[in-house]
């Protein structure tokens, strides 16, 4: 891109010399006006050849040219540096953000562990209790019936032989009632 720019400034500059030495004649330019009144009532003006004006053009164009483009940068370069500045301070505002982050991140492993030793704490705390805990006579009543359960429910004549005693049980007592009545 510079080269290319480079080689255009470089044919225009050799177009203006070009054309600044084919006009070698004189011209007339006024640069004050004819006033009524005043010092010079009839005006100023200066005979110069015609290539200095063109290659004055030239300069002038130049010159106004290369202040847009420094005005230009010296903008480019301010946001530039503005923007740095602002991502230095966001890189810095991320990294302590990263460090509380982290931090954060320790003391929930810290929490998490400490959990975990008060969970095993209270696990060994009830099996303490459960061991010094004396045996309720419920429990105790709750074990024989299952065994007695187990043994009278073993078979299906165990269970039929259950249901006939219970059967001529309650037969004998209503006929005993029925009786004395």
């Amino acid at each position: 891109m510079k080269l290319l720019r480079t080689v255009i400034l470089g044919v225009l500059f050799l177009l203006g010399v070009f054309l600044s030495s084919a006009n070698t004649g004189s011209m007339k330019i006024v640069y004050l006006p004819p006033m009524p009144f005043g010092p010079m009532p009839e005006g100023a003006s200066i005979e110069v050849p015609v290539f200095i004006v063109i290659l004055g053009s030239i300069l002038v164009g130049v010159l106004i040219t290369g202040l847009g483009v420094a005005f230009e940068q010296s903008k480019l370069r301010w946001s530039t540096r503005s923007a740095l500045k602002q991502a230095k301070r966001q890189e810095a505002e991320w990294g302590a953000a990263n460090r509380d982050v982290a931090s954060m991140k320790e003391q929930v492993a810290n929490a998490n562990g400490e959990t975990e030793r008060v969970r095993a704490k209270l696990r060994e705390a009830e099996a303490q209790i459960v061991k010094l805990k004396p045996p309720s006579p419920a429990a105790s009543l709750g074990t024989s019936q299952g065994a007695l359960g187990s043994s009278a429910t073993s078979g299906a004549t165990g269970s039929a032989a259950d249901a006939a005693t219970s059967s001529v049980e309650s037969k004998t007592v209503g006929e005993s009632t029925s009786g004395r009545g």
